[in-house]
């Protein structure tokens, strides 16, 4: 009895592995598949036919009459006119409690999305008209929940761009 649960255990050994191979193989084609879907896909916030690069950066940063919503058939905008505004002399901290819009400011300054009304402005420019490489050159955002690595906080900072810039 005790010889056939051993063979029992040593021929099903392998076709577990088989199995759990092939639902490796599996699992790595669906993500493949919705990676390429990704990149395949064309985005919706692009640049203006012939944007403004911008040069140096005084950090003057303007949300004017800004209305925002997700989606263009939405009829209840998440974010309703209001004038935050930013000097530019230290920087801009957007503080809140949860849900009430700090991720989506980012994200409108930042040109991950367009407002649905009003404007965004940088320096007096409004950021749909600039590049957005230049502009996201220039906005740096700081997360609640971020991450550090080993070295120090100059080494983190660099893992973006481990070579200084030029002003573009």
């Amino acid at each position: 009895m005790r010889k056939a649960c051993f063979y029992v255990f040593l021929f099903l050994g392998p076709l577990q592995e088989l199995s759990d191979l092939f639902e490796r193989y599996a699992n790595g084609m669906a993500c493949a598949q919705r990676i390429f879907l990704m990149l395949d896909t064309r985005p919706e916030v692009r640049d203006a036919d012939e944007p403004t690069r911008l040069g140096h950066v005084r950090g003057e940063v303007s949300f004017n009459d800004v209305v925002f919503a997700y989606s263009t058939r939405s009829t209840t905008p998440v974010y309703r006119p209001s004038r935050p505004h930013n000097s530019g002399r230290r920087g801009i901290a957007i503080v809140g409690p949860t849900g009430h819009g700090k991720s989506t400011l980012v994200q409108l300054l930042t040109r991950f999305y367009d407002v649905t009304g009003g404007s965004v402005t940088l320096d007096g420019h409004d950021v749909r008209q600039l590049a957005q490489d230049s502009l996201r050159r220039h906005v740096g955002v700081v997360l609640q929940d971020n991450v550090l690595f080993s070295g120090n906080i100059l080494d983190n900072l660099r893992l973006a761009a481990p070579k200084p810039r030029t002003s573009t």
